[in-house]
C-alpha cells in the first residue's frame, strides 16, 4: 500500500529504491524486457477485499489499462475500480521517475492519446465487457 501513496518526489525517499522502476526497466523479469520495448503489459491484480484476482492491460499505444474480470456482483465492481485506480496512478509516476517515455519516443506533449491528460492521470481505466461470468459458488 505504501507504494501506492507515493508521489514523484518520493519515488527512492529514505535511500529505498522501490521495485517497480526495476520490472519497468527490465532488472527483474524473468524473461529481461524493459516496459519500452513492448506496446503492452499484462499484470495479474488479486483484490483482497474479494479473494479474487482480475486481468490488467497496459496499453502504451491506446493509454489505456483494459480490466479482464469474469465475476460480476453487487458492490464488486466498485472494489476493483479503486484498486486498479491506485495502480494507474502510481504507473505513470514510476514511468517518468526512468524515463521511459524518452525511452519509448512517446512526446507527452504533442501525442494525441496523451497530451490533454495530467501526468498522475495518464492512463483511463475500462472494463472488457462480454466475458464469461464467474458463479458466486466456482472457485
Amino acid at each position: 500500500m505504501d507504494v501506492y501513496s507515493m508521489d514523484y518526489q518520493n519515488l527512492n525517499a529514505g535511500g529505498q529504491e522501490h521495485h517497480l522502476i526495476e520490472y519497468i526497466n527490465g532488472f527483474r523479469m524473468h524473461a529481461a524486457v524493459p516496459w519500452h520495448t513492448v506496446e503492452d503489459i499484462f499484470i495479474s491484480v488479486n483484490i483482497k477485499e474479494k479473494h479474487h484476482w482480475v486481468l490488467a492491460v497496459l496499453s502504451f499505444s491506446e493509454s489505456c489499462i483494459f480490466l479482464f474480470d469474469s465475476y460480476e456482483s453487487s458492490g464488486h465492481y466498485a472494489v476493483v475500480l479503486g484498486e486498479i485506480e491506485k495502480i494507474a496512478k502510481i504507473i505513470p509516476l514510476c514511468l517518468q521517475a526512468c524515463d521511459f517515455y524518452v525511452k519509448k519516443g512517446i512526446d507527452l506533449q504533442n501525442h494525441p492519446r496523451y497530451k490533454d491528460k495530467e501526468s498522475s492521470d495518464i492512463f483511463d481505466v475500462l472494463f472488457e465487457d462480454d466475458l464469461p461470468q464467474q458463479s458466486s459458488g466456482s472457485l
